[in-house]
Formats: C-alpha cells, sequence, structure tokens
C-alpha cells in the first residue's frame, strides 16, 4: 500500500509539473502570436504597402493607337528642346513655351510649325527674376516664381501691373502641411474666373501627415488676394513611405468645366474637385497593365536616399498626368511601366508608357501602348484639333520634336 501511495503521489506532482510547463508554453505561443500580429501590423501600416489594381479586369479595351504624325518646330540659338513649360493656346491654335534662360515666352503656330513672335520681358525680369511658369490669355500674362512663391500680373508693356503671394503656410495651424505651388506643362497655372489655379507639394514623409493635413490645389482669388488649399493626398499617401519626392508625390491636373481633374502618381483613381461646390468624388483610371503599385519600403521620416528612391521608381509602375481632350471629350491619362532590365544609375527616364482613355464622364473605355523604341519625353504634351501630341526626345537639340497621335475605337 505504501508503495502504491507514493507511486500516486509521484505521478500526481509530475502531472502538476506537466500541466504547468504546457500552460507556461501556451501562454509563450500566445505571446509570440501576439507579438508576430502585431509587428506584421506595424509594417504594413508603417513601413510599405502594395496598393492593388482591384478593377483591372473588369473593363473592356476598345481602343487602338492611330499615328504617328511627326511635327517640329525649328528653334532659335538661344533655346534648346529640353522645355520644362508649355501651354497650348486653342483660340490661337498655337504651342506658346517658356525659355527660362532668356526670360522669353515663344510663340509658334501649330498646323504649319511656323514661328510667330516671342515676348521677352526685360523690364519685368528685373523685378521678377527667374520664372517658372507662366498663364497667358488676350494678351494678359501671370508669371510664377517658384524661388519668391509670388505670381505676378505683367501687363502689354510688360512691366509688373501687380503681384501675388501664393504661400499660405504663415497663416495657418503648425499641424498643415501646405503645398508650394511647382508649375510643369502638366501642372499648369489655369484661370478660372477671378481665380488663380495651381498644384504642387513640399518634400519629405512626415508621420504627422494625415488625410486632412496635407493639401494639393492652391487657389488664389484675384480680388482680394485670398488663398484656399483644397485635396489632401489620398489615404494610401497617409499610410505609406512615397520617397518623398517628384516622382511619387507631385500631383497633375486639367481643369474641365468648373472642376479640376487631379492625378496622383500612386493612385488607380482620378480625383474630380468642383470649384462651385467644393464636393469631391473618385473616378477609376487605372491600366489594365499595372497590378499593383508598391511604395517606398522605409518608413516615414527615414532618411531617403536618392539613388534607392530613383531605382524604386523605375521598377515601379506610376500614373505620371491627366489631359483632357476637348475637341473628342476625352480623357488622357498617362501611365508608366516598370522598366525591365533596368541598370542602376541609367540616365533618363525610359519607363514603357501607356495611354488610358475616359469618356466625357471619366469612365474608362480603353488604353493605348506607345513604341517602347522611341524616347518620349511625357512631361510635355498638349491636345490640339489635329491630335494628342507627345515630344520625342532626339539627338537634334535644335528641333522641338512632337509624336501626333490618334485613337481610334475597335468595333470588333
Amino acid at each position: 500500500m505504501l508503495n502504491i501511495v507514493t507511486k500516486k503521489t509521484s505521478f500526481e506532482n509530475n502531472k502538476e509539473v506537466f500541466s504547468q510547463i504546457f500552460n507556461m508554453e501556451k501562454l509563450l505561443f500566445f505571446f509570440l502570436l501576439i507579438l508576430f500580429i502585431h509587428s506584421c501590423k506595424s509594417r504594413n501600416d508603417n513601413d510599405y504597402g502594395t496598393i492593388v489594381n482591384e478593377e483591372r479586369c473588369s473593363y473592356k479595351n476598345n481602343y487602338e493607337l492611330i499615328g504617328p504624325e511627326i511635327k517640329e518646330f525649328v528653334l532659335d540659338d538661344e533655346t534648346v528642346n529640353l522645355i520644362s513649360y508649355m501651354q497650348y493656346i486653342d483660340s490661337l491654335e498655337c504651342l506658346s513655351f517658356l525659355n527660362n534662360y532668356n526670360t522669353s515666352i515663344y510663340f509658334y503656330n501649330n498646323r504649319s510649325s511656323k514661328f510667330l513672335h516671342r515676348i521677352k520681358m526685360d523690364s519685368a525680369n528685373s523685378i521678377i527674376g527667374k520664372i517658372d511658369g507662366y498663364y497667358w490669355n488676350n494678351n494678359s500674362i501671370y508669371v510664377y516664381s517658384y524661388n519668391l512663391g509670388i505670381i505676378y500680373w505683367i501687363d502689354s508693356d510688360y512691366s509688373v501691373k501687380a503681384k501675388y503671394s501664393m504661400s499660405n503656410a504663415s497663416k495657418g495651424s503648425e499641424s498643415m502641411i501646405y503645398p508650394a505651388p511647382y508649375l510643369q506643362t502638366l501642372a499648369p497655372l489655369k484661370k478660372y474666373h477671378n481665380k488663380l489655379l495651381s498644384v504642387g507639394f513640399v518634400t519629405g514623409e512626415p508621420s504627422l501627415e494625415t488625410s486632412h493635413n496635407r493639401t494639393v490645389v492652391t487657389i488664389l482669388d484675384l480680388y482680394d488676394k485670398s488663398i484656399q488649399n483644397v485635396v489632401n493626398y489620398p489615404e494610401l499617401y497617409t499610410r505609406y513611405n512615397w520617397a518623398g519626392g517628384f516622382t511619387y508625390r507631385m500631383p497633375s491636373y486639367d481643369l474641365v468645366d468648373e472642376s479640376i481633374i487631379i492625378n496622383f502618381p500612386a493612385s488607380h483613381y482620378l480625383v474630380k474637385y468642383s470649384l462651385v461646390t467644393g464636393e469631391q468624388s473618385n473616378y477609376y483610371a487605372g491600366s489594365s497593365s499595372i497590378e499593383v503599385i508598391k511604395s517606398f519600403p522605409f518608413p516615414k521620416d527615414f532618411a531617403i536616399n536618392e539613388v534607392k528612391a530613383w531605382e524604386w521608381y523605375m521598377n515601379n509602375p506610376s500614373y505620371e498626368s491627366i489631359l483632357y481632350d476637348r475637341y473628342r471629350k476625352l480623357y488622357y491619362r498617362i501611365a508608366r511601366l516598370p522598366l525591365k532590365n533596368y541598370v542602376k544609375k541609367e540616365k533618363g527616364n525610359r519607363k514603357p508608357i501607356v495611354i488610358i482613355i475616359l469618356d466625357a464622364h471619366l469612365q474608362y473605355i480603353g488604353e493605348v501602348n506607345l513604341p517602347t523604341d522611341v524616347q518620349f519625353f511625357p512631361t510635355n504634351c498638349y491636345v490640339s484639333k489635329d491630335g494628342f501630341h507627345i515630344q520625342v526626345l532626339t539627338d537634334d537639340e535644335n528641333i522641338l520634336t512632337f509624336y501626333q497621335y490618334n485613337f481610334k475605337k475597335n468595333e470588333k
């Protein structure tokens, strides 16, 4: 009996020890599981994300590419074909562009390609300095200096009639991140009634960014000189790092009737903002060739390595700009695909180009791929009665070259 009791007590003691060990292991397992889930969540929320194009298989492509016809503009000795800002003037059917070096605006007939005249702002330049963009309409010119953050109204004798600050930073909350307007051909200065419109950003990926405190649009009232900043970055910009520079932070837009249509490079959707009601809505405008866009794989507030950021951009798809064709009631969204076999530190940008076509209601109706054996410069595009024009870089710096395309609906 004594032996039996002793064995039973030993068994119960071992059972208690095993139970304690099992409970500790179970507790450790759940602790590690929670830690793993938390670390995965933190990584997804703060480090990087994959922006999936969930609608890319939902639409049928009904368009094909027609062209190109080649259009060439002969430049003078003071101008080279690397131009940063253009404005196509519908009423005159002419192409105008800015020469930053001699502070002049050139005008060419779009159909004949003949040089018409230039506006050389010598007297205004002594006050303004470097000009980065302009808006021309009926001999009234508004020019913008990025370094000063000021728009100048130039009258018919090219002297300064008025000036306007484009900065709202000194008037707002410290938590707001106001944009610095940055003019490009597809991020232009536009006029709507008594207001001037522009888009821009400030560099960086601060963790204090929210979906309500980092706007991209600046609206200047010419009557009272007040500034309104509207349209925040989409939420995907708030959650992830996009390298804080021009590749994914610089928006583009076009003015259509009483609304502006805004392109964000990392979003499969366009944003439409009503200048009358302030209402904002999203429209799918993704490419069937783009399955995902990956954010920069570092947390916000992380010091950006420019070499790594460029390599990431070249291996990642992006949406570059939006352009309205008022002659055909179509929208063209320019997207770029990853460059296969990209070589580190390779000069230039040869990412393949896709033109996404939307109807007058911003509904997807098709897309076309541009040839890959040509070096396009999609920063400079415009639409005329003849079609869609995109700049092509050639070895001849004295000629400004465009390929003119049209897009035909495939009836098959």
